[in-house]
């Protein structure tokens, strides 16, 4: 009764976590294989997580959109995670506090949290095969029909995310090995066939879905080399595994809260008993596979395969500790294990609602942006310029328009057509006519991947190109600047337009007021004495002609940090940039 009662509290708790919008990339193509199932495609990316989009097609049926329909499948088995759990935990022979513990704690990890109310397929692969290992490990003194069914659940589990062979592999060699020495070969080869005919049978859908076998098989193998030699540790770029592993570790990046989990799972571990290595044994492969082989900067997501780990670990160390605190009073120990792992789940929930209330009450800033352009941008004769970093969403979110693909490169100088052409992409539209949408990043940062935090979306009618004289771009969100040095020049789409510009000058650490000069086309707009260090100026200019305009500023004081601060900024700084606009005008 307890345990029931608990689930139904934690499943409650779930709904806080749905998100209001999609909001990354995998979760667009989700979305898109709902429409158009084709791994080819990477409508979804290889092998194509069959089970996982066939339970999607189901609860499409009953919900008003691709994303919840996923969303849907996918908070369903988030709130199964503590029965599961209980059960997996049981079936180790973990007492009854151990169990209740480790399931409460697996359901409030911040990731597991997170993600249980998104449209990716982690937190409902992590479910089956939760119970697949339950059913297997429990079958091992059971002489009903678990085995058989934790052989289809394993199936199932690998048909939702292939990773799950390195999670199931233990388990089913274990209750395999019993049946063995009990002379019952043929329940294993029973077992096996189940396992093998759900996974095969489910991806061969998938690659007949996707046209043919061939090409299912080829673009299969193109995703393997890129994990191979991006993600994996053969790439160069990627962080060295001691770092990765550090990622991995803490996917939150919550260093207080991750030492406070993994010291009490190491304390569990090192106790040796057989539920400890029996987990480790069967949730290790995959944290091995994940440090090794995966995007360590998406390791929040990736990690929750291996959480249960972390969570069955430290509710062994919660034990531990109780034990001995108790000093051998079972009925002491248990109420102590209750206490500190009510602690340790009231830390997990206060450091993570504040992220939840963000995704559940506002749109992500790439579906935001898609749906201003369809309130304000009609689609006929328009083309999209997408950033290759967003290509997911417009092709799902706006498939009426036109789109072309562009990479870092792009200026919007080289549109023929710019007055029909609109630019969308990462980053936030300080400096030109554009519109930005953002989403609060503070504790949400620490939980997700670095990205689609900040979108914008403007017309290539005027476009802006920083070019001689500047730095990059720093802040983040609408409070962002451009630092310039004694001289810069930007490049402006052509024709007649309004000019307005807005810096700081760096008054206090020039030796006298400087004298700030500002030209279009060889000719002087402005040239002043700053008073102030803060300036405001609108400008009517007269364009080139068919010519791209160039607006030159400059500065007789600029100032280097480092000469008046030792470790200082050692830029030569002219002016802060704070906003510009260049608004064409006929």
């Amino acid at each position: 009764m307890i345990v029931w009662v608990t689930a139904a509290a934690v499943a409650l708790t779930r709904l806080f976590a749905i998100s209001k919008t999609l909001w990354d990339w995998d979760e667009a193509l989700f979305a898109s294989a709902l429409l158009d199932f084709n791994v080819k495609l990477h409508h979804p990316h290889p092998p194509g997580f069959p089970l996982f989009v066939a339970a999607a097609h189901v609860a499409r049926l009953f919900t008003s959109s691709d994303f919840r329909a996923l969303q849907v499948v996918n908070v369903i088995a988030a709130m199964l995670l503590v029965p599961l759990t209980f059960a997996l935990a049981r079936s180790l022979r973990m007492s009854f506090a151990e169990s209740y513990v480790a399931a409460s704690i697996l359901a409030f990890l911040p990731n597991v949290w997170f993600y249980g109310g998104t449209a990716f397929s982690d937190v409902s692969a992590l479910a089956v095969v939760i119970g697949a290992a339950a059913a297997l490990f429990f079958s091992r003194w059971e002489e009903g029909r678990l085995y058989l069914a934790g052989c289809l659940l394993l199936g199932a589990a690998i048909a939702f995310r292939p990773q799950n062979a390195l999670i199931g592999m233990y388990p089913w060699l274990s209750a395999s090995w019993v049946r063995i020495r009990e002379r019952r070969a043929l329940e294993v080869t029973v077992g096996a066939f189940a396992v093998l005919a759900v996974a095969l049978l489910s991806y061969t859908g998938a690659a007949l879905a996707s046209g043919s076998l061939g090409d299912y098989i080829a673009a299969v193998r193109m995703h393997e080399a890129y994990v191979r030699t991006v993600d994996s540790y053969r790439n160069p770029g990627r962080p060295p595994l001691l770092e990765a592993l550090v990622m991995f570790i803490n996917p939150y990046e919550a260093l207080k809260l991750a030492s406070c989990v993994w010291s009490l799972a190491v304390i569990g571990l090192l106790r040796m008993r057989r539920a400890a290595i029996e987990t480790l044994l069967t949730f290790g492969p995959f944290f091995a596979f994940a440090w090794i082989m995966l995007d360590v900067f998406g390791a929040s997501r990736l990690s929750i395969g291996f959480m249960p780990l972390l969570a069955l670990l430290a509710a062994q160390g919660i034990s531990t500790i109780a034990s001995v605190m108790s000093a051998g009073r079972a009925s002491f120990a248990a109420a102590l294990q209750f206490v500190m792992g009510a602690a340790v789940v009231g830390g997990l929930i206060v450091w993570t609602v504040p992220a939840l209330r963000v995704v559940r009450t506002t749109d992500s800033p790439p579906v935001a942006a898609a749906r201003w352009i369809a309130m304000h941008v009609p689609p006929a004769g328009i083309t999209l310029y997408v950033h290759t970093s967003l290509e997911p969403f417009p092709p799902y979110l706006l498939p009426n328009y036109r789109r072309i693909f562009v990479d870092d490169d792009f200026s919007g100088a080289e549109v023929a057509n710019p007055r029909s052409a609109w630019l969308v992409a990462e980053g936030h539209a300080a400096f030109e006519n554009g519109v930005s949408f953002s989403r609060p990043s503070r504790r949400l940062w620490q939980i997700v991947r670095h990205r689609y935090f900040d979108v914008f979306v403007r017309p290539l009618a005027s476009w802006v190109v920083f070019d001689r004289g500047w730095y990059g771009q720093e802040g983040a969100h609408d409070d962002v600047w451009r630092w310039m040095s004694r001289r810069s020049v930007t490049r402006l789409s052509p024709g007649n337009g309004e000019l307005r510009v807005r810096f700081h000058v760096p008054i206090d650490a020039a030796p006298k007021p400087p004298v700030v000069t500002i030209s279009m086309n060889g000719q002087v707009l402005d040239k002043f004495t700053a008073t102030s260090d803060e300036v405001d100026k609108t400008y009517a200019v007269a364009g080139n002609g068919a010519q791209q305009n160039q607006l030159v500023i400059e500065t007789d004081q600029p100032v280097v940090p480092a000469q008046a601060v030792k470790g200082a900024d050692t830029r030569e700084l002219g002016l802060q940039l704070l906003a510009l606009s260049w608004r064409p005008v006929s």
